[in-house]
């Protein structure tokens, strides 16, 4: 979500942002996760300002995950209703 920036290069640094903490969130995840890996499906939220993603994990179930994310990207955590997400799905 979120709109393409006019100036290239922050465009390319928010890229690489949104990138580091999708991988970040993977390797967290398998080093401190304990049950049964799974497939998860979050939200990233590129700012319309500024530089730093955020996420929404609404549709994450599993209390163990979400308990880790909420310690380690606190945040990176932005609370959207479904209604919001599906407004700003075309800002691209």
């Amino acid at each position: 979500m979120g709109s393409k920036r006019k100036n290239y290069l922050k465009e390319k640094e928010l890229s690489s942002n949104i990138r580091s903490l999708k991988r970040d969130i993977q390797e967290t995840l398998n080093e401190e996760y304990s049950g049964e890996f799974k497939e998860i499906e979050l939200t990233v939220i590129k700012p319309s300002r500024g530089l730093t993603p955020k996420f929404n994990m609404d549709n994450i179930r599993d209390k163990e995950i979400r308990k880790i994310l909420k310690a380690n990207f606190g945040d990176n955590l932005r609370k959207l209703t479904t209604e919001e997400i599906q407004n700003n799905l075309c800002n691209y």
